[in-house]
């Protein structure tokens, strides 16, 4: 049938309010048979990872914490190097994790959600599919490829040019606190193996070194250690690179001055920031919902009572050590030696 064409813009006003009025009956009649079953709407905190505002603020504070890197990287006071050592190459090789389906890197950080995460490669690498995630032990370090593998070496820059590269920090200090309550302080699970080992290796050679006149129990068991112990200890170093992995600076072990990484994502602000990230990798399907779970935001204020038992001297001794941390990432660690005056 011709129309005429003066008549074109009321047909397609027609055609558009049809449409509309079929599409809303059917969004209502959805809405009220989720009702009669008693199946909830979902509230606007669960939609917020998939909410558009959401997205573009994550993209926004990663744009503002790549120029930030970039930035502290070419500036003066950071004192990270050009060029890395075979030692120091070497030891951010032993932390990249790499999915090849998946097509991503993950630099692994300890202290910083590095279970949950090494859990979710395992998961998405299908090492465990039968197996639920959170039972996956991820601390067998043959169950992971790495970029440290001769595989990956040979094409490394090819990897790193093409894969997704990730990384988690949090703040130095707060890291800090955590590892030494986690390994030299009793909880629920100092009985196990790992944490065991954990106290022969470097209990033992702390209650040794730092602690007067210990007994031969405390030399034996290395454990528990004293926060003022653990510290003299982390500061006696020369070489940042002799310090664990638990407490060794963030810049030094994932290296992100000669790394460029896509994204970088903060412990503080997890919940959202890794359910963004889950979706850019196209692994939700392995994840179950709240995996991830927002860390309690009281960690700061202790820390702050834990720091203010050592002395101004100690403190400094910190902030050296985890400067780089703090100019790279955006924390402040001068509040914690303003807690009290010396």
């Amino acid at each position: 049938m011709h129309v005429p064409q003066p008549l074109y813009p009321l047909v397609r006003f027609l055609l558009i309010l049809i449409v509309g009025c079929i599409i809303g009956r059917h969004t209502w009649g959805v809405l009220q048979t989720l009702a009669d079953s008693g199946v909830k709407r979902p509230t606007v905190r669960e939609r917020l990872p998939h909410d558009g505002g959401t997205k573009n603020r994550i993209e926004a504070d990663q744009k503002a914490r790549q120029h930030k890197l970039i930035e502290a990287c070419s500036g003066y006071e950071v004192r990270q190097p050009v060029t890395l050592t075979r030692h120091e190459h070497q030891l951010v090789r032993d932390h990249m994790f790499i999915d090849y389906f998946h097509k991503f890197i993950y630099c692994s950080v300890p202290k910083v959600a590095c279970t949950q995460w090494k859990q979710a490669v395992l998961k998405t690498t299908g090492k465990y599919s039968k197996k639920d995630i959170s039972e996956i032990y991820p601390h067998f370090d043959n169950e992971f490829k790495r970029l440290s593998d001769q595989e990956a070496k040979i094409r490394e820059d090819t990897l790193l040019d093409t894969f997704y590269t990730f990384m988690f920090v949090r703040d130095p200090v707060v890291r800090l606190v955590s590892a030494w309550k986690d390994k030299f302080q009793p909880h629920k699970n100092d009985h196990r193996f790992d944490y065991q080992s954990f106290h022969k290796e470097f209990g033992r050679a702390i209650i040794k070194k730092f602690r007067d006149n210990p007994s031969d129990k405390d030399l034996e068991e290395g454990f528990p250690v004293s926060f003022d112990e653990f510290i003299d200890y982390v500061t006696s170093f020369d070489n940042p690179l002799q310090l664990n992995e638990h407490w060794i600076p963030i810049s030094i072990l994932c290296r992100p001055c000669n790394i460029q990484y896509d994204f970088v994502g903060k412990f503080e602000h997890q919940k959202l920031e890794t359910d963004y990230l889950i979706e850019v990798l196209k692994i939700k399907e392995y994840i179950p919902e709240n995996f991830f779970k927002q860390p309690r935001n009281d960690s700061i204020l202790e820390t702050s009572k834990i720091m203010s038992t050592l002395s101004m001297d100690k403190r400094r001794k910190l902030y050296k050590l985890y400067k780089d941390d703090a100019l790279l990432f955006g924390y402040d660690l001068k509040k914690y030696l303003d807690i009290e005056t010396v």
